[in-house]
């Protein structure tokens, strides 16, 4: 966005690590030939080239495809916040936000897709496509088939293969590197995406009871 607000975040954001600037979705592409990020953060109105076009130039790439991105708008519709989530983004930040939101949310992401990265699950809608030679995979499928029930838990899990909670934890933990909270949350995450990408005119209350 404009240098003031890049300012703005840079200092928010310099304990994380390092921080590279651009100043339009044009030279963050440029800038992404050579460098790849650990997080985007951008805003949405922007010259050159927004972050809405940006965000499309991301996702449609294999290389950038998942690298988490955090939107900041001055936008709070019901559409905007949708269409954000159709094409990808993981979580937004309204203008004006207080710092400590911003530096929270940026290292929950961070420490959330480091722990996704050793996660690797083809889910589809219309099909499974997932090898149960894990524990952590025969999880996601029974997770997938399940959908539609609000009360499957941990404890449910646990109870389906037989675990106590504790060996469950252990277990999904080290295939995963998640808690099976997180897991079953990605799982479901992963899955209210793909309803929302096949559903273009569904709105976020049905959405939550999809």
């Amino acid at each position: 966005d404009n240098e003031d607000m890049m300012n703005y975040v840079a200092d928010i954001l310099g304990e994380v690590g390092e921080i590279v600037r651009a100043g339009n979705g044009k030279e963050a592409l440029n800038m992404l030939a050579n460098y790849t990020p650990d997080i985007i953060i951008t805003d949405l109105m922007m010259p050159a080239m927004g972050g809405q076009k940006l965000i499309e130039n991301l996702f449609a790439s294999k290389k950038w495809a998942n690298i988490p991105v955090i939107v900041l708008t001055a936008k709070a519709l019901e559409d905007d916040k949708l269409h954000l989530l159709r094409i990808g983004v993981v979580d937004y930040i309204t203008k004006p936000f207080q710092p400590e939101q911003l530096l929270l949310k940026t290292k929950n992401l961070l420490t959330y897709y480091n722990r996704r990265k050793r996660l690797k699950i083809d889910l589809s809608m219309k099909e499974v496509s997932i090898k149960e030679d894990r524990l952590s995979e025969k999880a996601a499928s029974f997770i997938m088939r399940n959908l539609a029930d609000s009360n499957l838990s941990v404890d449910s899990l646990a109870d389906e293969f037989s675990q106590s909670r504790s060996s469950l934890y252990r277990n999904i933990q080290v295939e995963t590197g998640m808690t099976p909270a997180e897991f079953v949350r990605e799982v479901r995450l992963t899955a209210a995406r793909v309803i929302v990408a096949q559903n273009k005119t569904l709105r976020l209350e049905e959405l939550a009871n999809a």
